[in-house]
């Protein structure tokens, strides 16, 4: 009964909602400008704002002196910690953004210097162990939870293409096996996977870079060096990484080819050319299986007549496959959820509040959005909106299989913000595990989502099969029951006809 009343009520307010209604296309100039999301034509279109800036975190904050320059952000459920390269620190924050302690010099027995130089990256392990890259000491720092050393990775060992490379390890994250990814500076081969122990491993997920036949044809006739040396097959370059809940790895790649990304615009999401993906999610074979089924493709801004496309610098994923990207370019954060769904988008350049200067990192501190932005020196703290907590909720309603619970929100959703075509498709979604998939049907046709369009069209065809194929398969049998009775009846009624002639023929 109760499942009842809500297709009723959910047919009954959504009616309206399925009705066409004139987008309206915003300038990048505009007051909406730091809210908005895309239509599956394109075009940016005005939407509630999801986030909005809970705190600016500044050295006052901070309790120091000098100018910070924050150039990356980690954190655990209750620290959060900042890596400043201006004043070679790593600041470590509780809950309320409050000082608990700065790792300056390390306490322990070292090789190289005790003090940090140009840090660029830092990650937490589960035990609070804490690794720094210490990147102009070329070198990784493993520290406990209170910053005393337990390991220095110092002298690593790096061969691209048989060379030895100088090692100034920028990023990095650390797997449950303990070991080590990191994101070498001028280093183009992936990312480095190192052992435990600081071994090298091998390079992960490699960029594949496509060379035409006329490349080929020069390769033939030259030598080895002037092959390592042709630009047109060295991989691109990642500039950060990122570990989900599960232990994937997520890459944000900064230089895409201008002209791809350009075309990927325009294409379909699931399209998208090798040089024209801003992120990737590998897999432990370093391939790249992020889902691309939204109905604009996952390369941020898709806009270019205000300017260049995006220049993704950072990533974060959230536990139920909500990730955002970092566009230091348009100062701008892209969140999509797990299947490339565009959800909203924040954020943008300028001296007012919530903007940025030069953002450079991002990561989800609890329900917070925490951004930093290393030009003007402050670390934001963003929260969301009742829309943005809403539809947060929904895409995890809709990650946990809970479809009908998650339906009510949509509907609530695409009222407040027609534009926001997902909505559509979490309520067909409900249809669809209901089994009406005719229901279903309709509401994906208004979402543009071919994608489960195409199974509920699918599942009707074949529960058209199953319900229609025991009546024709009978009624076959029947017609050629019937048809083969009508037959043997014939052929009694001639035999029945047939006259006998008595022989004349004479007994002997």
């Amino acid at each position: 009964m109760k499942r009842k009343l809500i297709s009723i009520y959910l047919i009954l307010v959504s009616f309206c909602l399925l009705s066409p209604k004139p987008v309206s296309a915003i300038e990048e100039n505009s007051e909406r400008n730091n809210s908005y999301i895309y239509t599956p034509y394109r075009y940016a279109v005005p939407s509630p704002l999801a986030y909005t800036l809970h705190k600016a975190i500044g050295s006052r904050e901070l309790g120091i002196s000098e100018e910070i320059s924050p150039v990356d952000v980690y954190a655990t459920k209750e620290y959060l910690y900042v890596v400043c390269n201006k004043t070679n620190a790593v600041y470590v924050l509780d809950q309320n953004y409050l000082p608990v302690f700065a790792i300056r010099e390390i306490k322990g027995e070292l090789t190289g210097p005790n003090t940090l130089n140009a840090p660029e990256g830092v990650f937490v392990d589960e035990t609070g162990s804490i690794y720094i890259a210490d990147t102009q000491n070329r070198r990784i720092l493993l520290l406990d939870k209170d910053g005393n050393l337990i390991h220095e990775y110092i002298d690593l060992q790096i061969q691209v293409l048989g060379k030895p490379v100088d090692f100034y390890p920028t990023k990095l994250v650390v797997d449950r096996a303990k070991r080590i990814y990191v994101i070498g500076k001028n280093i183009n081969r992936g990312i480095i996977e190192l052992s435990k122990d600081g071994e090298f491993n091998t390079f992960l997920g490699a960029p594949k870079v496509k060379a035409n036949l006329v490349d080929h044809m020069k390769r033939l006739f030259m030598t080895e060096e002037q092959i390592m040396r042709m630009e047109k097959f060295i991989p691109t370059e990642y500039n950060n990484i990122t570990m989900d809940a599960s232990g994937f790895l997520y890459g944000t790649i900064g230089s895409v080819d201008t002209e791809a990304i350009r075309e990927a615009s325009y294409s379909a999401s699931g399209s998208t050319a090798e040089n024209a993906k801003p992120v990737v999610k590998l897999s432990p074979a370093g391939e790249d299986i992020l889902f691309r089924r939204g109905n604009v493709p996952v390369i941020g801004e898709l806009n270019f007549l205000y300017g260049d496309h995006s220049y993704c610098v950072d990533a974060a994923v959230r536990a139920d496959g909500i990730y955002s990207i970092l566009d230091q370019r348009h100062g701008r954060i892209f969140t999509y959820d797990m299947y490339g769904n565009l959800l909203y988008v924040f954020g943008g350049l300028g001296q007012q509040y919530g903007s940025f200067s030069s953002p450079s990192s991002l990561c989800y501190f609890g329900e917070h959005i925490v951004v930093s932005d290393q030009i003007s020196g402050k670390i934001n703290a963003f929260e969301a909106t009742e829309y943005g907590e809403y539809l947060n909720r929904a895409v995890k309603l809709d990650y946990d299989g809970e479809y009908e619970k998650a339906a009510n929100l949509w509907v609530g959703l695409a009222r407040k913000n027609s534009n926001l075509y997902l909505a559509y498709s979490g309520i067909g979604k409900m249809y669809y595990r209901d089994k009406d998939y005719k229901n279903a049907m309709k509401y994906f046709k208004a979402a543009k989502d071919t994608y489960y369009y195409d199974k509920s069209k699918e599942k009707l065809r074949k529960e058209a099969v199953t319900k229609y194929f025991p009546v024709f398969t009978v009624s076959v049998v029947l017609i050629i029951m019937l048809y083969k009775g009508l037959m043997v009846r014939k052929g009694v009624k001639r035999v029945a006809g047939i006259k006998f002639k008595r022989s004349n023929r004479k007994r002997t």
